[in-house]
C-alpha cells in the first residue's frame, strides 16, 4: 500500500473528490488541492507513528558492525525508537547498553558483526512512498479513517472527526482483537 491509496480513500471519506481527481484524471484540481494533499501527507506520517508507537510497533532488523563495542544509531536506517535485541548469526544474545544516540556491548570492545533489532518511526511521506505496514496487518481504510479523523479536526469539522475516530478506533480494536469483556456479577448468598 503506497500513501496515495491511502490519500484516495481518505479523499472519499471526507467528501474530497478533489483529491480523488489528483491521482486520476485530475479534473477540477487546484493549488489548494495540492496544498491539502501535502498537508494530508503530515497527518499520515502523525498516524503511522501513532500506530507504531501505541498499537502496532514497527520492527527492522540490520546486520552491522559495532567497532569497539559500540554502534551509533545514524548507523541504523531508519530512526530508533527502541532497540529490542543484539544478536549474532547463531542467533546467540549480547547484553548491550542502549544509550541516547548508541548502543554499547557490555563485556565486548572488540569489532564484531552482529543483527541489531529495533523498533522505529517512520520517515516522511510522499504520495508514492511505501506505507510502512503490509494490508493484510493494517488496511488501508483503516488508516485512511485515522487520517480523516485528523484532518477533520484540523478544520473545525468536529461532528465528522468524532464519526472517523469511532471507526478508526473500532476497526483498531478488532485488528488487535481487544474486545469489550463484561464480567459477570457475583452473588455472594
Amino acid at each position: 500500500m503506497t500513501a496515495r491509496d491511502v490519500l484516495i480513500n481518505t479523499g472519499i471519506l471526507i467528501g474530497r473528490p478533489d483529491i480523488v481527481s489528483y491521482f486520476g484524471e485530475q479534473i477540477n484540481v487546484g493549488e489548494e488541492t495540492y496544498e491539502d494533499i501535502q498537508f494530508l501527507l503530515k497527518i499520515i506520517g502523525l498516524v503511522i507513528s501513532e500506530l507504531s508507537t501505541t498499537y502496532f510497533p514497527l520492527i527492522s532488523k540490520q546486520f552491522v558492525t559495532f567497532n569497539g563495542g559500540i554502534l551509533s544509531y545514524d548507523e541504523l536506517y531508519k530512526k530508533v525508537v527502541k532497540i529490542i535485541k543484539v544478536y549474532d548469526q547463531e542467533g546467540k544474545n549480547f547484553d548491550f547498553i542502549d544509550e541516547t544516540e548508541e548502543i554499547l556491548l557490555k563485556d565486548n570492545n572488540s569489532d564484531v558483526e552482529l543483527f541489531v533489532e529495533y523498533q522505529y518511526l517512520p520517515e516522511e511521506y510522499t504520495d508514492e512512498s511505501e506505507i510502512d505496514y503490509q494490508e493484510r496487518d493494517i488496511p488501508t481504510r483503516v488508516i485512511a479513517y485515522g487520517v480523516a479523523a485528523e484532518y477533520c479536526i484540523s478544520q473545525g469539522k468536529f461532528d465528522e472527526a468524532v464519526m472517523h475516530h469511532k471507526r478508526y478506533m473500532s476497526a483498531l480494536q478488532e485488528i488487535k482483537g481487544i474486545k469489550n469483556v463484561k464480567i459477570k456479577g457475583r452473588s455472594f448468598k
